[in-house]
């Protein structure tokens, strides 16, 4: 995001090959991060903390088909896309606002 407004959506489409937890204060805080397989890339995708996908009985798992939107942003080992939004195993799960705010 910055200064001017909202970032662009992206979108991406392809197979979870990699879920890391990177360490929160609790497990329930670990964020989520994925890596996606589309045609010849990977992309590393962040999506929220573990216990937001615990209450609402979702999982993640490498070899998922993962629909992703969201906001390409730089940290410090590289560039990732924020989800937004997910469809997984059919299901369209919100995990940010219109205005890339958190809904956990």
């Amino acid at each position: 995001m910055n200064g001017g407004g909202p970032a662009a959506l992206e979108f991406l489409e392809g197979k979870v090959t990699e879920v890391n937890y990177l360490r929160g204060a609790t497990p329930e805080e670990a964020m989520v991060e994925i890596k996606v397989a589309s045609g010849q890339k990977q992309a590393l995708v962040r999506l929220a903390p573990s216990g937001f996908f615990r209450d609402k009985e979702i999982a993640v798992r490498e070899g998922d088909a993962i629909q992703v939107s969201g906001y390409r942003a730089m940290g410090l080992d590289g560039e990732r896309l924020i989800a937004a939004t997910i469809v997984l195993n059919g299901r369209l799960v919100r995990l940010r606002d219109d205005r890339g705010g958190t809904l956990w």
